[in-house]
């Protein structure tokens, strides 16, 4: 289903939440390309930049939930994270297999490849 959100947006179900998402990855990232590419004889003048970014599911959201809690827990409760906790936090969000990086790599390189296409 796609509504408009209160900022003029199209969402559907995925997007929905987003709207009043402030300092997204793709700020940063513009943030930095300004500051590496900037003219250095015109320091106001903005350089020309388009950043995308994809975002790829790693495991289930149950997987995914536990190892948030896990990693929350061990934060507030103890002195450090064990080492177990980091492990199952980290693999949440990158999976060490080789065959994940390549799935993740062969779809991104597909979906930057379309939306170039499509703007053109």
């Amino acid at each position: 289903m796609v509504t408009t959100s209160a900022l003029g947006r199209n969402q559907n179900d995925v997007t929905a939440g987003y709207e009043l998402t402030i300092g997204a990855i793709n700020d940063l990232m513009e943030a930095q390309f300004q500051s590496l590419f900037q003219d250095n004889n015109d320091k106001k003048k903005k350089v020309d930049t388009m950043v995308i970014s994809q975002e790829f599911g790693t495991k289930s959201n149950v997987y995914v939930a536990r190892a948030l809690i896990l990693e929350n827990m061990a934060y507030n409760f103890l002195e450090a994270v064990p080492e177990w906790v980091q492990e199952i936090f980290k693999s949440a969000f990158y999976p060490r297999t080789s065959k994940w990086r390549r799935l993740v790599l062969t779809r991104g390189l597909i979906v930057f490849h379309q939306g170039i296409e499509r703007n053109e």
